[in-house]
């Protein structure tokens, strides 16, 4: 009888033992983009189905674990610990649609580049489009912030402004 509970601590153990590092990465990362963009001026963060969906998985755990504490005995914080890491992933996880500009640099889902990174840029209707990988991605910029966004990436990456994309 003790081994069906023994293998579901085990696993709980397992996901915490993999899960500790994988919320430092995201802290780290997280440090290390905030760095790269300095004070955020304009962010978005739409939210996705699979986001969402997460999120419910994450509340519905928390909600059976409420309800079955008392049965859980001595395994209850193991459970408890086991949720909150991974409401600290879920919380330092940027979706892929994540989108900031900062004073500094720019950022799109999990990448963040300083100005002076880009391969090329273009300011032009509400975003800032810049070139990440060889690929062309864009972050919200309204049009009150492209005189100054224009002429910091002109001052910072002169040769790097791109007339089409």
């Amino acid at each position: 009888m003790n081994a069906p509970h023994d293998s579901v601590s085990i696993g709980a153990w397992t996901v915490l033992v993999l899960g500790v590092p994988a919320l430092g990465f995201l802290a780290l990362a997280s440090r290390r983009a905030a760095g790269k963009l300095g004070a955020i001026v304009v962010k978005e963060d739409p939210r996705s189905v699979p986001q969402i969906l997460r999120w419910f998985a994450v509340a519905a755990a928390l909600a059976a674990l409420a309800a079955t504490w008392s049965e859980q005995g001595d395994d209850s914080w193991l459970w408890g610990a086991t949720l909150a890491l991974a409401v600290g992933l879920l919380l330092l996880s940027p979706g892929p649609h994540r989108q900031r500009l900062g004073e500094r640099g720019v950022q799109r889902g999990w990448d963040a580049r300083r100005f002076d990174e880009l391969e090329e840029w273009r300011v032009s209707g509400d975003h800032l489009r810049f070139k990440v990988d060889g690929e062309w991605t864009a972050a919200r910029a309204p049009a009150a912030l492209h005189a100054e966004l224009r002429e910091k990436l002109r001052r910072l990456r002169p040769d790097h402004e791109s007339r089409f994309i």
